[in-house]
């Protein structure tokens, strides 16, 4: 496999699992509070967006992850 798809494996995964939770705790935290339902809504979206860039900062690290372990730099153990 490339670079990446190599990057895109983990961060789907993780981010999946970030979205799953964080959407289902803004959910239940709005209904508590008895907001309405376009406040639910809101909140929902400022989570997405949260999510999104969740899943860049991912990306972003994966990434470099596989170009480290592409560079072929032999490591010394001291």
């Amino acid at each position: 496999m490339n670079r990446v798809l190599k990057a895109l494996v983990p961060t789907i995964l993780l981010a999946e699992l970030a979205v799953i939770t964080s959407a289902t705790a803004v959910w239940a935290l709005m209904s508590e509070l008895h907001a309405g339902k376009y406040m639910i809504m809101g909140a929902e979206a400022v989570d997405m967006v949260g999510a999104a860039f969740l899943t860049a900062v991912i990306f972003r690290l994966a990434w470099r992850a596989e170009g480290r372990m592409n560079a072929e730099v032999p490591v010394t153990n001291e």
